[in-house]
């Protein structure tokens, strides 16, 4: 995944690498070059990354969303942010659950695909990303959502689960 700082233009990839590890690089937009970055964690497939707005704080969680990392320097090194920050309420969900970040209003939500085909937990958080409450459960979705801030709003979209016809949908 990656989210571009709104400061500098600046672009933070993260990406696993074959170890599980997440690898950061960095694109600078006034010589277009790559930069390889930090590093952090360990047995993670997919990667959900957010560029705070209003800071130049990046968060980024794996697919297992057991921890929370962020970086301070557009990803040049990661420290743990929080630990657990689903607490223990939240549903299982699974090894690889393709997490998707977006922030409007103050808030960060977080989109974590479910053990069952065609469903996502979306989890909220009120104090950028230290914790996280289920709120919701959307179904008829594909394997890989996107979620955006359109208007102060939080939207999703990707194929239906079933029929492949796009689907979007506020939250």
């Amino acid at each position: 995944d990656a989210a571009t700082v709104p400061s500098t233009g600046e672009v933070v990839l993260v990406a696993s690498t074959n170890g599980g590890i997440a690898q950061t690089w960095i694109w600078d937009p006034t010589d277009w070059t790559w930069t390889a970055g930090g590093t952090f964690g360990g047995g993670t497939e997919t990667i959900g990354v957010l560029a705070i707005p209003g800071t130049e704080r990046i968060i980024a969680t794996g697919g297992n969303f057991s921890d929370v990392y962020y970086s301070d320097d557009t990803g040049a090194t990661w420290a743990q942010y929080s630990t657990d920050p689903k607490g223990r309420s939240a549903p299982g969900t699974g090894a690889s659950d393709k997490p998707r970040l977006a922030y409007a209003s103050g808030d960060i939500s977080l989109m974590l695909k479910s053990g069952t085909a065609n469903q996502y937990h979306q989890f909220v958080s009120s104090d950028l990303g230290m914790t996280f409450d289920l709120v919701a459960t959307h179904s008829n979705l594909g394997t890989y959502v996107s979620a955006v801030e359109v208007g102060g709003k939080i939207m999703i979209g990707d194929r239906q689960y079933g029929d492949g016809f796009p689907v979007v949908r506020a939250l």
